[in-house]
């Protein structure tokens, strides 16, 4: 009897001995998972930050590009109001030196 309760135990501690290598297989083999994952996360991060890094540089340069066109405009209008000034003077102009000539 003393014997098959022996033999039971040396089963039953190669049975928790099987269980614990079959765990630590599947931890290891589950670790490498993950490590191959997170390295694929972290190149498709370091491809994300990359393309943001390139997408502000493109805005930073249509801002710049905008405040010149900005700036164009300004100018072309402030030219614009220029002209139109001295157009309307020089109207006046020969208006009066018609107006004194048929007097």
């Amino acid at each position: 009897m003393h014997e098959k309760l022996y033999w039971d135990m040396i089963m039953l501690i190669k049975k928790i001995a099987l269980v614990g290598f079959v765990v630590v297989l599947t931890g290891c083999a589950n670790s490498e998972g993950l490590e191959k994952q997170v390295s694929t996360l972290t190149q498709t991060v370091n491809k994300l930050t990359s393309k943001v890094n390139s997408l502000s540089s493109d805005v930073s340069a249509l801002k710049e590009q905008q405040q010149a066109a900005t700036d164009a405009a300004e100018s072309a209008k402030s030219a614009a109001e220029e002209a139109l000034s001295n157009a309307k003077d020089a109207n006046e102009r020969v208006d009066n030196l018609v107006s004194s000539y048929k007097k």
